[in-house]
């Protein structure tokens, strides 16, 4: 797998009708103290779970970005609990497989909270040999498709890799990237593409 940073919303394949949904993971924190978790087990809003942390229990709030109430809306959070505590679930990104939140489908208008399994529900994805290109969403793709059809393509430096945004694109699998593959994904990059 490579890595790409990922922007809020991920195109995925929506679970009901195949089509094009969108993704965004769910926010949470972790170790909420005692005298908080009432408020939290009660409110519409949160989910709570206790889960298996490097062999401990900890006790973790999530809120599901996209259903219901806005976090910043919500006016009666616990004494020292503010919107700003809550991150994404694993606190990090890319995508990590089975991140947890929420679907939205403009098709079949299919809202609904999910643990994606990513990069198996990528919406924008290419198979060639086995393996899989996916792009978080169709800007990410549209930078891969025009990255390949260039032929003249390098090994971007570090220092380079750390001043620009694209730079994620001379880590691409190599098999992606040969003389021999190169036309067929990009013929299938751009079919999907539309």
């Amino acid at each position: 797998m490579y890595f790409m940073p990922a922007p809020e919303l991920v195109s995925v394949k929506c679970p009901q009708c195949e089509q094009h949904a969108t993704f965004r993971k769910s926010i949470g924190i972790a170790n909420v103290e005692k005298v908080n978790r009432p408020y939290f087990e009660k409110s519409k809003d949160f989910d709570t779970f206790y889960t298996k942390h490097y062999g401990r229990y900890q006790y973790e709030v999530w809120y599901d970005t996209g259903l219901g109430n806005n976090i910043d809306n919500i006016r009666d959070l616990p004494d020292g609990i503010n919107p700003k505590h809550f991150k994404p679930s694993s606190y990090s990104w890319p995508l990590r497989k089975y991140s947890r939140g929420v679907i939205a489908c403009n098709h079949c208008t299919l809202r609904r909270r999910i643990n994606i399994d990513w990069p198996k529900q990528a919406y924008f994805t290419v198979e060639y040999k086995g393996k899989v290109l996916w792009a978080y969403n169709r800007e990410m793709a549209l930078a891969i498709l025009e990255y390949l059809k260039n032929s003249s393509r390098k090994k971007l430096s570090q220092s380079a890799r750390n001043q620009t945004s694209y730079a994620w694109l001379s880590n691409l699998p190599t098999v992606f990237q040969t003389k021999k593959a190169t036309p067929t994904v990009v013929r299938k990059l751009e079919k999907l593409l539309g």
